[in-house]
């Protein structure tokens, strides 16, 4: 293998494997995975492989994200957005059990989880060195796991291994299942990532691998959020204060560490920092990356991040002209995500002392063509084109500036800030996904979730102490004098730290990674946020949108009864 993990699709008809010593991709036709196949050194390094490319699904492509990121307090939509999209955010009957959205993860999930099914049944056969083995069955434990993770989540009440009732794996197509409880779902969970967690190297044994700092870091979170679950155990706060804080209190051992500047954690090159716990990787080598025409999985598995996000800054004008082209710096405009009001001017009110905001939006374009038909009077490449200020403007303030100013009011579904913490300026052309690894475990989470559970067990005070550590690194602005911003960025009373405000903390760390509607169903807050944050999902939104529906397909192909989640 190369640097890095090389992910191939792992399907009934075709196996996908790497040697472990050339990085050469080899092919070895299979009519079925079978456990005889598992059991070889090939078999179990494959599957695992495998299992791998199936997170491609989940982080970064626009499906995934259309079910975590919009109809929040975060994001709604912009004027680009399709149908599916529209509904989910404005919860409108759209948002049904034949969006085909939630297909996705349904129907490929359970795929992946019996591959994993496969590894940690069969695997300790397989003719490999005892290490080796170990640490690749612990893998496909954090990875099962992970997968089980989003889909109770997202379903609440789903089938352990397709229905059984029992982990394994599963040769015979059925056309029966039943939905295991969510409590154990959770039980599996956890049973999974306390094994990884023992079993896994400290730090990843190639990048792209889970490591034991990714197997508690998740384990923090699920018992952070069984705790606001159904399932809710009375130890489940301070079972995920102590991982977190082991983690913490290890960092060294791991690896781990938050960057100085918040600058640099979003920036394209530092996806495997200190920071950066777990990773879903893409290469730009198309046969691997899975994202060409021709690949099984196409734009499905494809990191589309870059340009969800990107406003339509190409038809903006200044004087009739338009200065600003399509490049490889703005990204491909889809506008599918337009950040809030609240998100803009009261999460990231603080624009002086907290770099994050401008660490997380583009608020400037430059004049970027040579073309004199395109440029106004005045204006030459490389000038300011379009500036937000975030801010209050007079017509005094516009009328001096030959560029086009645009405040608050101004912003429309298709011109805003630009979230730019995916932009990929090493693209093969203008229009292509992004072959960056999309960071799903973060370092600076780990402290959010200390901070949360100590809240909930009502430690305000060690709480203040993890969201401190943050709020401080964010008062950093290299080469400047930053004592008085550190000092109004510190919590010096308790109080003030409530769920709320771990929710705002959690969006100016997080924006837009995939967490917020987790986040805001974990805490209760779902509802309540949408109602007061998202004007389109306002009126609509329901007890029963936190969860999602089972989609349709699933109930029809079920022989047995399979019901439906309440209100679909």
């Amino acid at each position: 293998m190369k640097s890095f993990l090389k992910l191939s699709a792992f399907y009934i008809a075709t196996v996908l494997f790497l040697s472990g010593c050339n990085g050469k991709l080899d092919e070895e036709p299979k009519s079925i995975l079978v456990p005889s196949y598992f059991k070889t050194a090939q078999g179990i390094d494959a599957g695992v492989t495998a299992a791998y490319s199936g997170l491609r699904y989940q982080y970064g492509p626009e499906g995934s994200m259309i079910i975590t990121v919009s109809g929040t307090d975060e994001f709604s939509v912009g004027d680009g957005a399709n149908t599916d999209g529209v509904s989910i955010n404005a919860y409108n009957a759209g948002l049904s059990a034949d969006n085909g959205q939630f297909l996705t993860p349904w129907n490929n999930n359970f795929t992946y989880i019996n591959t994993c099914n496969g590894v940690i049944d069969f695997g300790p056969e397989a003719n490999l060195d005892a290490a080796t083995r170990t640490r690749l069955i612990a893998e496909a434990q954090y990875l099962r796991a992970h997968y089980y993770f989003l889909l109770v989540q997202t379903y609440g009440a789903v089938p352990l291994d397709l229905g059984s009732g029992v982990l394994k794996f599963n040769t015979n197509p059925t056309s029966q299942s039943e939905r295991s409880p969510v409590g154990d779902v959770y039980a599996a969970i956890i049973t999974d990532l306390t094994a990884a967690a023992t079993n896994l190297p400290d730090k990843p044994f190639q990048t792209g691998r889970a490591s034991k700092a990714a197997a508690k870091h998740l384990l923090a979170k699920v018992y952070l959020t069984r705790a606001g679950s159904v399932a809710k155990q009375s130890d489940d706060y301070q079972r995920a204060f102590e991982t977190a804080k082991e983690l913490i209190d290890n960092k060294s051992v791991y690896g781990l560490n938050l960057l100085q500047d918040f600058g640099d954690v979003n920036k394209q090159g530092q996806e495997h920092s200190s920071e950066s716990i777990f990773t879903v990787e893409h290469t730009s080598d198309l046969v691997f990356n899975e994202s060409d025409v021709n690949a099984p999985a196409s734009g499905l598995k494809e990191n589309r991040s870059l340009y969800l996000f990107t406003p339509y800054y190409e038809i903006q004008t200044v004087g009739g002209k338009s200065p600003v082209i399509r490049d490889m710096n703005y990204q491909r405009p889809w506008r599918r995500f337009a950040p809030t009001s609240w998100l803009l001017n009261t999460a990231f009110a603080d624009k002086t002392n907290d770099s994050r905001y401008d660490n997380t939006f583009r608020t400037v374009w430059f004049a970027n063509t040579s073309d004199a038909s395109r440029l106004p009077a005045g204006m030459s490449m490389g000038d300011t084109a379009f500036y937000m200020p975030g801010r209050a403007v007079t017509d005094a303030e516009r009328a001096a500036k030959k560029y086009r100013i645009y405040a608050p009011s101004d912003y429309t579904k298709g011109m805003y800030p630009h979230m730019k913490k995916f932009d990929d300026t090493k693209r093969a052309a203008v229009n292509y996904s992004s072959t960056r690894a999309f960071m799903v475990h973060k370092f600076s989470e780990t402290y959010l979730i200390a901070a949360e559970a100590a809240l909930m067990m009502g430690n305000k005070e060690d709480a203040v102490t993890y969201l401190n550590v943050l709020r401080q690194r964010a008062a950093y602005r290299p080469g400047k004098d930053n004592s008085a911003a550190i000092t109004a960025m510190t919590i010096t009373d308790p109080n003030v730290v409530t769920l709320d405000f771990i929710l705002d903390e959690r969006s100016r760390e997080l924006c837009g990674e995939q967490h917020r509607w987790f986040d805001l169903v974990r805490t209760g807050k779902l509802i309540e946020r949408v109602k007061l944050y998202n004007p389109e999902g306002a009126a609509n939104i329901q007890e029963r949108h936190t969860l999602r529906p089972i989609p349709q397909s699933q109930i029809n192909l079920t022989v047995n009864e399979f019901p439906q989640n309440p209100g679909y």
